[in-house]
C-alpha cells in the first residue's frame, strides 16, 4: 500500500510543480507583453512630442 500511496503522491506533487512552471511562465509572458507594450508608448509619446514640436515651429 505504501508503494501506490507514494507514486500517487508523487503524481499530485509533479501536477502541483507543472502547474506552478505553467503560472510562472503565464506571469513572465505578461510581464513581457507589459513591457512592450510599455516600450512601444514610449516611443509613441516621443513620436507625438517631437510632431507637436513640429508643429509648434510652423505655427
Amino acid at each position: 500500500g505504501v508503494r501506490g500511496g507514494g507514486r500517487v503522491r508523487g503524481q499530485v506533487g509533479r501536477a502541483r510543480g507543472a502547474g506552478a512552471a505553467w503560472q510562472a511562465r503565464e506571469r513572465a509572458c505578461a510581464r513581457g507583453w507589459a513591457g512592450d507594450l510599455g516600450r512601444r508608448a514610449q516611443g509613441a509619446a516621443l513620436l507625438l512630442l517631437l510632431v507637436a514640436s513640429e508643429f509648434s515651429l510652423f505655427i
